[in-house]
Order: structure tokens, then C-alpha cells, then sequence
């Protein structure tokens, strides 16, 4: 008699074709899943390449228009921010997994350190279920699991990064576009536009409306790009917190463990503030313009100026919101809700647990 296949169990057979299309069915060949896998994985980047590549031409292009021109240091400068944020979300981050990498081999420290009667119980990095003995193969599971948390990290906090400076550059288009704006209309004399100087700055005031434009664009690119993105990386950041948080409340007793699930759990947080905070950035340079537009001199402007000045106004009235499918905005104050959330979830597990 034949062994019963997954599609051949009660219940299951629906799932059959899902799993053959992901590379999970039990009764394929390694080839097969491995083929499966790859094709996936290439799917996956043939969509996401062409997306940055979009971005970092447009990028290219504004530093190339813009390299000679005084504007280019408020550019430089709210992008070196960004570079700075990535810089301290990458180096934070990637402590954190040397951290959580480093837990699992206090115990072999400390029995050369402070050696005690028996052996400290070894641990490793995930519990999970490699099919053979443990202790006996710590070393082999402990690096591999080592590596593949490298390696899903750096991928992690390198499209962050660029996220996060990406999101800052346009947030100097529209810094760039306010400090055009007050001085054209502090170089206004008159309503008219017959002498050389007052070409000029129409001129300057028709730069000033087209860095707007590419500001408005770009923030419209990487909304589209990250905005099912955001919601995938929101969902699952939560449902991690929560999970996170009923193992640390279970493992209270057993230090070690819950040092260990506690670095995990301020990581995710951390992890979720620094991708809120460029939208945040980007939500504040956007109404700052709406500011620089009502401080500006726009009632010395001719008619004509006054009514773009106006279509301005009202396009910087709307908000420029990174969001996570249009279920959740990227910002702080939500990020605020969803951390007093997890703590008011963690206190309820520990009165829970009491």
C-alpha cells in the first residue's frame, strides 16, 4: 500500500496546488523546489530593481541640475541628514543582532569564566528543529543560524537606508522649493514684468514651480513603490511584537531567555520607528512649504504669479503621507499608538501571568 500524499489527507487537498506553486510540496524533488525557489526570488527582484533603479535615476538627474546652483546646499544638507539616520539605523541594528547572536554562547563563556559543577544547558540562536542532536551539532546549527540572520538583516537595513535617503532627498525638494519661493517674491518691486530683472525672476519663479512638481513626483513614486510594502512590513511587525511579547512574559523566570527575547522585542520596536520616521520628515517639509507660502511676499506678486502661488497653496494643503496600503500613515504619532498599544498589551500578559 502506497504512502498517503498531502493532497491524499483529509482537509488538505485544497492546499495542494499552493504548496506545489510555492515549493513546499513534500513529494517534490529538491531540483524542483530549488527551480521553484528561484524563479520566485527572481520575480521578486525583476520587479524590484527596476523600481530603485526609477528612483536612483531621478535622484542622478536633480544632482546633475542642481550641482552648480546655490539651492543644491539645503539639498545636501537635509540628504546628509537622511545619511546620517541610516547610518545610525544600520550600526544600531546591526548591534542588536550582534547581541542576539552573542546570548547563545554566554553559557560556553561562562563555564570557562565561572565554571560550576555541570555543564550550563546549551542554547541556540532559534528554537527549532533540525532533525538532529543539538549539543552534538551545535556549532554547524548555531553558524548556520548565525548566518542566515546576517544575511536577512543586511538586506533589511540596506533598502531601509535607502528608503530613508531617498525620503530625505525629497524632503529637500521641497525645502529647495520654500527658500526659491521667499526669494522671488522678496525681489519683487512691482506688477510689472517688462524689465530684464523681473524676467529673471520669472524665470526663477518658474524653476521654484517645477522643483514642486518633482517634489509632489517623487513623493508619489515612493509612496507607489513601498506602499504595499509598508503594509506587509506593518502587519508583520506587529503580530511579531505581540508574539514577542507573550514569549517574553512566559519566560520571565528564565533570565537568559528572556534577556535574549527582550533584545529581539526593542529591535522590532526600533526597527518600526526608524521607518516611520521619514515619513514623519517628509509630512513635515511638505506643510513647512504651505508655511513658506503664506510668509512669503506673494501679495506683491503680479496677478498671474498670485494664482500659481495659490494652486500651490492648496496642493501643499494635502498632506504628502507615506502609507502602508492606505490603512496606516507612516508617521510618528502613529508609531506612538501602536508602542503605547504593545505596552498596555504587555502589562495586561503580566497581570495576566500574576
Amino acid at each position: 500500500m502506497s504512502r498517503p500524499t498531502t493532497g491524499d489527507l483529509p482537509h488538505y487537498g485544497p492546499l495542494k496546488k499552493f504548496l506545489v506553486f510555492i515549493g513546499q510540496y513534500p513529494q517534490q524533488t529538491d531540483y524542483t523546489r530549488v527551480s521553484i525557489y528561484a524563479l520566485h526570488l527572481g520575480t521578486y527582484i525583476s520587479l524590484l530593481v527596476p523600481l530603485f533603479r526609477m528612483l536612483y535615476n531621478l535622484v542622478i538627474n536633480e544632482w546633475e541640475s542642481l550641482k552648480l546652483k546655490d539651492d543644491a546646499k539645503i539639498l545636501d544638507e537635509i540628504t546628509r541628514n537622511g545619511t546620517y539616520i541610516a547610518f545610525l539605523y544600520r550600526t544600531t541594528l546591526l548591534g542588536f543582532l550582534v547581541l542576539f547572536a552573542f546570548l547563545p554562547l554566554m553559557p560556553l563563556v561562562l563555564d570557562i569564566i565561572i565554571p560550576l559543577n555541570e555543564t550550563r544547558p546549551k542554547q541556540q540562536v532559534f528554537k527549532l528543529n533540525y532533525l538532529v542532536d543539538g549539543d552534538e551539532y551545535f556549532y554547524p546549527i548555531y553558524f548556520h543560524s548565525v548566518l542566515s540572520s546576517v544575511l536577512a538583516v543586511t538586506v533589511i537595513v540596506t533598502i531601509d537606508s535607502m528608503y530613508m535617503i531617498i525620503t530625505h532627498h525629497a524632503c529637500g525638494l521641497f525645502a529647495m522649493c520654500g527658500n526659491q519661493l521667499k526669494d522671488v517674491t522678496q525681489n519683487l518691486e512691482g506688477n510689472s514684468d517688462n524689465t530684464t530683472k523681473e524676467k529673471a525672476i520669472y524665470q526663477q519663479f518658474r524653476n521654484c514651480v517645477l522643483i514642486h512638481k518633482r517634489a509632489i513626483q517623487f513623493y508619489e513614486h515612493i509612496n507607489n513603490i513601498n506602499e504595499r510594502a509598508f503594509l506587509i512590513q506593518i502587519g508583520i511587525n506587529m503580530i511579531a511584537i505581540s508574539l514577542t511579547a507573550v514569549q517574553l512574559v512566559l519566560n520571565l523566570d528564565n533570565t537568559r531567555e528572556a534577556i535574549r527575547i527582550g533584545v529581539f522585542l526593542v529591535a522590532q520596536q526600533f526597527h518600526l520607528f526608524f521607518n516611520s520616521l521619514p515619513g514623519q520628515s517628509l509630512l513635515d517639509h511638505s506643510f513647512q512649504l504651505l508655511d513658506d507660502l503664506y510668509s512669503s511676499n506673494w501679495y506683491r506678486a503680479p496677478v498671474r504669479m498670485q494664482r500659481v502661488i495659490y494652486m500651490m497653496q492648496i496642493r501643499s494643503g494635502i498632506p504628502c503621507t507615506l502609507t502602508a496600503g492606505g490603512l496606516y500613515d507612516m508617521n510618528i504619532e502613529n508609531f506612538g499608538m501602536i508602542f503605547k498599544s504593545c505596552m498596555s498589551y504587555f502589562t495586561m500578559l503580566l497581570s495576566l501571568r500574576e
